[in-house]
């Protein structure tokens, strides 16, 4: 909910396009946000693609032998905290990548999957 307060905030203060996810996405989305910093990533949105880069994965040399593990968990926990913030958002993968280092998730708005 503080998530959510602070990206409305937000949004009304600084200038910009109107945003293009409802205001259930945009909430699933400021608590996602908040989530990743707290861990120590610098995500940007793309609303347009509904996608998230964590580019440079902050964890990707420390675990580089254990990049499908902590892949797939680091996705599990973001789709937690998508589905704690309830709305119409989830984690559809990570886009692949040569470059370790390169994180990009595939976030699928509910309308657009059925």
């Amino acid at each position: 909910k503080a998530a959510a307060e602070r990206g409305d905030l937000m949004r009304r203060v600084l200038p910009g396009a109107p945003p293009e996810l409802d205001t259930e996405a945009l909430h699933q989305v400021d608590a996602l946000i908040d989530d990743l910093i707290d861990a120590g990533f610098d995500p940007l949105v793309d609303e347009t693609e509904l996608t998230v880069d964590l580019t440079p994965c902050a964890q990707a040399e420390a675990q580089a032998s254990h990049r499908e593990v902590l892949c797939s968990v680091h996705l599990s926990l973001m789709q937690s905290v998508l589905s704690e913030a309830g709305g119409p958002l989830s984690i559809d993968g990570m886009r692949t990548s040569c470059d370790p280092r390169q994180c990009v998730v595939q976030l699928v708005h509910a309308a657009a999957a059925s």
